[in-house]
């Protein structure tokens, strides 16, 4: 509950013009070590084997967005893999940036609809069945969260054998606090 109000809220803020980042350097290693700690349950209670894969680096960005961001694709690969299957968080330093990905061995996104997977409240084909209780915002969000953070966001995937979502991060501006205006249509 508490995640799907974050999610709420910052969408709100966004769509507002009222986000503020607190720009700071940041381990990416121990970004993922929190998510790790807070999603292996998560995925283990599924039937689920999370493996993560992580060389360190620092960025300046907002530490609070970034877990934001990686976590809600994390959230969706667990959410959208059936039990006895993997999903892998892997990291690692690419020229100058970060590389952040999420496989999964869920039930894919249709290729006709990749397009529209950032956009508020759509869900794929099939996605009510593994997890009734998604809203259809989380990678919305992650767009949005990527626009402020620098980041670019790719998902490639083939249904009934999984989904790659990447990040390929960048130091934020070194302006601390800077106030990020966004329009409504990210993807």
């Amino acid at each position: 509950v508490n995640r799907l109000f974050d999610s709420l809220f910052d969408l709100s803020a966004f769509d507002a013009g009222q986000v503020r980042l607190a720009v700071e350097p940041v381990s990416v290693a121990s970004v993922i070590r929190a998510l790790q700690e807070e999603y292996e349950p998560l995925a283990a209670a599924k039937g689920l084997s999370l493996r993560v894969r992580v060389r360190d680096a620092t960025l300046r960005t907002d530490e609070v967005r970034l877990k934001r961001m990686i976590g809600n694709v994390l959230s969706n690969a667990i959410k959208y893999t059936p039990p006895g299957r993997k999903v892998l968080l892997a990291v690692r330093p690419d020229a100058g940036r970060v590389r952040v990905e999420v496989w999964d061995q869920g039930i894919g996104i249709p290729a006709r609809q990749i397009d529209q997977v950032f956009q508020e409240f759509f869900r794929a084909d099939g996605g009510s069945q593994l997890a009734p209780d998604g809203l259809g915002i989380g990678l919305a969000l992650v767009a949005r969260l990527a626009d402020a953070l620098r980041a670019r966001v790719s998902v490639d995937s083939i249904e009934g054998r999984g989904t790659r979502v990447a990040l390929t991060l960048n130091d934020v501006e070194a302006e601390p606090s800077r106030r990020v205006q966004l329009s409504t249509a990210s993807g």
